[in-house]
């Protein structure tokens, strides 16, 4: 992982290999409050909200792209248990602060297993859409198909914390 710092803004690169071939890939950039805090504490300016995250994730964009990565590479680090084998692959980007983030994901598995149950593709999106999250799901489970479609309320336009936004979601979903 490399960080760099660039003006009042922070940039984000990095890459993890498994087998000496590329499975995830992470990009970004950050305005931070870093400059405000030092300026404070040299005793040049007010007191910046240091305790606050969107102080410190003023707004960027962060990007984890996934190639072809073995499931059992991050299942440990889950607080979960997941019966789920196979290879991942799509991006995670967010952009935004911590109080108002706006997430695109795009996963698909494939060669999966759950259990003793082959699942041969399975793919999920979730976008921004008018009343929060758009949430699509695609699998074939053995011989069967499953598709589920639905929204995820949370208010993508306020700048509550997002804990407290969560409270408030509610997850509608279609099966077909």
């Amino acid at each position: 992982l490399s960080l760099g710092h660039v003006g009042d803004g922070l940039s984000i690169e990095g890459a993890v290999r498994q087998s000496g071939r590329p499975i995830l890939r992470t990009k970004g950039s950050i305005e931070t409050g870093l400059i405000e805090a030092l300026a404070w504490i040299a005793g040049d300016g007010e007191k910046p909200p240091v305790h606050r995250w969107d102080h410190w994730w003023k707004n960027g964009q962060v990007r984890v792209l996934a190639r072809d990565m073995d499931v059992a590479t991050f299942r440990s680090a889950l607080p979960f248990a997941l019966p789920l084998e196979g290879l991942l692959s799509g991006s995670v980007l967010v952009e935004g602060k911590p109080s108002s983030p706006r997430a695109r994901v795009g996963l698909n598995l494939t060669e999966g297993r759950m259990g003793v149950v082959d699942v041969p593709v399975a793919m999920v999106s979730v976008n921004p859409g008018d009343s929060g999250y758009e949430v699509f799901s695609y699998s074939r489970i053995g011989e069967e198909e499953l598709r589920l479609e639905g929204n995820l309320g949370v208010d993508l336009s306020s700048d509550r914390l997002l804990r407290e936004k969560l409270k408030d979601e509610t997850l509608e979903l279609r099966l077909n």
